[in-house]
């Protein structure tokens, strides 16, 4: 029986502004991959990623290394390109590549790529752009048995008769892929809208050398978007043959952890004193017959000092330090904050029944609305 997979790619436009979108697309489509571009994070910061949720494993790079090791950081951050994996697929998944714009994971018989292609006006912008695509080719041709969906930001509208649209659309000639968009004609293309500037453009794509296993595409329209880029969605099917399962467990947001750092630190050094003074007289105890005792059961002896020293710990952190979910602490969360949601969302709809205008108060007060939820929930988690 064939598998269907979700595929979400998303221009983040740094992780700040794109969370809220991400949440909102897990929320509703709980995809099976989501590949982002443009999170801006520095290579010390990646671990931000694994914030977003508790659900999926990362896989991404920055694009900021040599940046930041030339010195001080001048100007906003920029790049970079991640792929989110489902934690219910981590047994089928396998990291090909990261570089500084594009990120490859195998799954199954998909080989998932997404990328960030250079922007106009970038120093050498062609040369660049070439690279890319030469690096796609080689992952491409190193994989010969998979299916391929490529996925990201390509800077450019491949239906113009430009250099670099020309040039990208002899790579998927050439690899024999199709643009999904074509095999699911939308009546609204684009996916990179500033209004600030009055700038709406295609520039966003799924391409898959796979066209029949291609099931659906869409642009979506979220509620809450602070990112100039709209997220777009393929629907992929695994090969009836892949053999393929996938690790269903229990929701992740369930699992709870230690928190040490809400824990009453002197019940716990209090406890483990008590518990582990007798571990303590029993090793020296052992220590001092050393040379009269037979070594099978100076082994035995330790394995069981051992044993009682993890039971101790274990007991120690059970009856002292709190065990809660990772979202139990997020206190900045606030039914203000959810009142302000709740508007904004409602705002958003209300824009768009008014067919979106880019002026007057409608206009006003669905920006005014979003940028409270987001100035609010930024200063909460400082």
């Amino acid at each position: 029986m064939a598998t269907n997979l979700v595929v979400v790619s998303y221009n983040m436009h740094g992780l700040n502004q794109g969370r809220t979108g991400f949440e909102e697309i897990v929320s509703k489509l709980n995809p099976d991959i989501f590949m982002v571009q443009e999170h801006w994070l520095t290579p010390s910061n990646l671990e931000k990623l694994n914030s977003l949720s508790d659900n999926f494993v990362v896989f991404g790079s920055s694009a900021m290394g040599d940046c930041i090791s030339a010195g001080p950081l001048l100007g906003r951050p920029f790049g970079g390109t991640a792929i989110l994996i489902h934690k219910k697929h981590i047994f089928q998944v396998t990291n090909i590549a990261s570089s500084e714009r594009l990120t490859a994971v195998k799954l199954s018989n998909w080989l998932f790529i997404t990328v960030y292609m250079p922007c106009s006006g970038l120093l050498q912008r062609d040369l660049l752009y070439s690279e890319v695509l030469s690096e796609l080719q080689a992952i491409i041709e190193t994989h010969p048995e998979c299916d391929v969906l490529i996925g990201g930001d390509f800077n450019i509208d491949l239906n113009t008769s430009s250099t670099l649209s020309k040039t990208t659309n002899e790579f998927i000639c050439h690899n024999n892929m199709q643009r999904c968009d074509l095999l699911f004609p939308l009546s609204e293309r684009n996916t990179f809208v500033n209004e600030a500037t009055n700038s709406f453009s295609a520039i966003d794509y799924m391409i898959s050398s796979s066209a029949a296993k291609i099931v659906g595409f869409n642009i979506i329209d979220m509620d809450i978007n602070l990112s100039d880029h709209l997220p777009i969605l393929t629907i992929v099917a695994l090969s009836r043959g892949s053999n393929y399962s996938c690790c269903i467990s229990s929701p992740v947001d369930d699992v709870t952890h230690l928190r040490w750092d809400h824990a009453p630190l002197d019940q716990y050094y209090e406890l483990s004193r008590q518990l582990l003074q007798p571990v303590y007289d029993s090793l020296c105890l052992l220590l001092s017959n050393a040379n009269t005792t037979d070594a099978a059961d100076m082994c035995r002896a330790t394995d069981q000092l051992y044993h009682n020293l993890v039971d101790a710990l274990r007991e120690c952190a059970h009856s002292t330090i709190p065990k809660h979910t990772k979202s139990f602490y997020k206190f900045w969360w606030t039914q203000e904050l959810s009142l302000l949601k709740e508007n904004a969302i409602a705002s958003c709809k209300a824009w768009r029944v008014a067919s979106k205008p880019r002026y007057g108060p409608i206009y006003s007060k669905t920006s005014c609305c979003i940028k409270n939820v987001y100035e609010r929930s930024e200063v909460g988690t400082k």
